[in-house]
């Protein structure tokens, strides 16, 4: 599966190794699940890409994580709130089918640094395709 944009999302696999998208430019302040303004061409270019080259794949998984900051169950809701954030945004203003899109909530258990589970890069959105 191709990028939503080869500057705003880089190509990624998951432990399972399917096909997925880790957006990069989605950024969120420290616990917030408030969609930053600079997210929003990046967003659009995945509502784009999710209607156009991919409109013939049927799931993709919306995964929020956070960083190590507070606890568990918290992050946990947070990541959640995030990846809903990015779903309503992709259904409300691109016109993507929710039911192709199923959210996640991942916590702090995956983070992009490995190295400093709480570094700002860790509050990221990861989009994976079932269907790979």
């Amino acid at each position: 599966m191709s990028a939503a944009h080869p500057r705003s999302a880089a190509a990624a696999a998951d432990s399972s190794s399917k096909p997925s998208i880790s957006i990069q430019n989605i950024q969120f302040e420290f616990g917030s699940a408030k969609l930053k303004p600079e997210s929003i061409e990046t967003l659009r270019n995945l509502g784009n890409a999710l209607n156009q080259g991919l409109r013939d794949q049927k799931l993709f998984v919306i995964e929020g994580h956070t960083d190590a900051v507070g606890a568990r169950a918290y992050n946990i809701e947070l990541s959640r709130m995030r990846a809903q954030a990015v779903k309503d945004f992709l259904v409300n203003e691109m016109a993507v089918d929710a039911s192709r899109l199923e959210v996640v909530g991942k916590g702090s258990a995956e983070p992009a640094n490995r190295r400093n589970p709480y570094a700002s890069e860790n509050r990221r959105v990861v989009v994976v395709n079932e269907a790979g």
